[in-house]
């Protein structure tokens, strides 16, 4: 190794490793006060059990400043130039950075979970699962481990959309959009399916520990909802993705040009999938919109939310009409006020080929969850509407329609039988 390569090497690691004391002590103040000093005080022995919680809530803060701390300089076209062009290989500057970030990001939690489980240990009190907001300590660091991970996959993605865009504006605004609607694009869709086919359990309603699947669906997109989770079961998972993403951030910072300027790139990734995830979620909206106008116009009986096996014509229209009103506001987005005619087809084409395969799928019966009944297990609720109900022999304002509500186990059971030994 020459000089020369042993001093770019130096420098890149004080580039790395030289930062201000406040982006450490700061988190590190706030845990202790909050988490700590309650225990070193002998009145808050459950507070260390919120460690946890206190530290997802305040890393999610610090991975935001964080990310623009160390990797800001993409967006300034002297500094990129100076970080990129340094003689040192792009793969050593990418993990220095990284293993700085992350020490900063994961180090002043840490050394508060240390401190609360000597002082726990130390103050002759147990943290047993009987105890109020209290978990064994065991318990207490598998979620803190779960919390890591997450934290990792939070800033790496973060990173990559740092390192995709032109502007920090760019990379922050389609970050916390991205988060906000993925989830809500997967919860209307879950929603509408489970309204389609009465036979399908919404898995995001369920009140049991969700699926593998279903987590690593969530969190792809939006890591910033699981904070507050429970992640112990999802160790693996998080640490799989995680490595993916890593790997997907590496080859993107290799990619990073040393003279790259503010809107040389011709496609931006994440405004796009933004884009995709919005026009989706307001095709849909329409289509509740108008099937609800519709039901408060015929002023049908109640029907507990679910689609009346009416004409699905004002649905369609309405959805029609989301899809337009969504494709013109984004695409005015883009344009900067103005209307790119170009970019339409693309936009639509991405947009109406899921959207047509779903709504096939889903008003063709799924292959019989129209008509097929749940397990007794994973129903809360069964209303029967009985829509002309009880009528007395005498003048009286008694009777009418009525809705019957079953909601005890075996009366759902029941129900579940009777109607199966009724269709057989």
């Amino acid at each position: 190794m020459t000089s020369i390569q042993k001093q770019a090497n130096r420098m890149s690691a004080r580039l790395a490793w030289q930062r201000p004391m406040a982006l450490w002590l700061l988190p590190l103040i706030f845990l202790f006060l909050t988490s700590s000093l309650p225990l070193l005080a002998g009145g808050g022995i459950w507070l260390s059990t919120l460690t946890v919680s206190l530290a997802g809530m305040t890393s999610l803060v610090m991975a935001i400043i964080l990310a623009h701390h160390f990797f800001g300089f993409v967006h300034q076209m002297d500094k990129n130039d100076f970080y990129l062009s340094l003689p040192t290989s792009r793969s050593k500057l990418f993990w220095t950075l990284n293993i700085s970030a992350l020490s900063y990001l994961i180090g002043p939690s840490l050394a508060i979970m240390v401190l609360n489980t000597i002082l726990v240990l130390f103050s002759g009190q147990s943290l047993s699962p009987a105890a109020s907001y209290g978990s064994p300590l065991p318990s207490l660091w598998l979620s803190y481990a779960g919390l890591v991970l997450q934290l990792i996959y939070l800033f790496l993605l973060l990173e990559l959309f740092y390192l995709v865009t032109d502007r920090v504006s760019r990379a922050l605004g389609s970050f916390l959009l991205v988060n906000l609607f993925w989830p809500l694009l997967l919860f209307l869709y879950a929603d509408a399916s489970c309204r389609f086919l009465p036979g399908l359990i919404n898995p995001l309603t369920m009140t049991s520990q969700p699926s593998l699947w279903l987590v690593g669906l969530l969190q792809l997109f939006s890591p910033i909802f699981f904070f507050l989770g429970d992640l112990e079961s999802y160790h693996l998972l998080t640490g799989l993705m995680t490595a993916g993403l890593a790997g997907l951030t590496y080859l993107a910072f290799g990619k990073r040009k040393a003279d790259y300027q503010a809107g040389e790139s011709a496609i931006s990734w994440p405004f796009e999938l933004t884009q995709w995830m919005g026009i989706m979620s307001l095709t849909l909206l329409g289509g509740y919109g108008a099937h609800y106008l519709r039901e408060l116009a015929s002023e049908a009986p109640g029907l507990e939310g679910n689609l009346s096996p009416g004409s699905p014509l004002p649905f369609l229209i309405g959805s029609l009409l989301g899809l337009l009103l969504s494709l013109w506001i984004f695409n005015l987005i883009k344009g900067k006020g103005r209307l790119v005619w170009r970019a339409l087809p693309v936009s639509l084409a991405i947009t109406l080929i899921p959207f047509v395969a779903w709504l096939a799928l889903v008003m063709s019966g799924a292959g019989g969850f129209s008509t097929k009944l749940p397990q007794a297990q994973a129903m809360d609720r069964v209303s029967i509407h009985y829509s002309e109900g009880y009528s007395p022999p005498y003048p009286s304002r008694l009777g009418g329609s009525f809705t019957l509500d079953l909601t005890e186990p075996q009366d759902l059971a029941l129900f579940t039988r009777d109607r199966k030994s009724t269709r057989l």
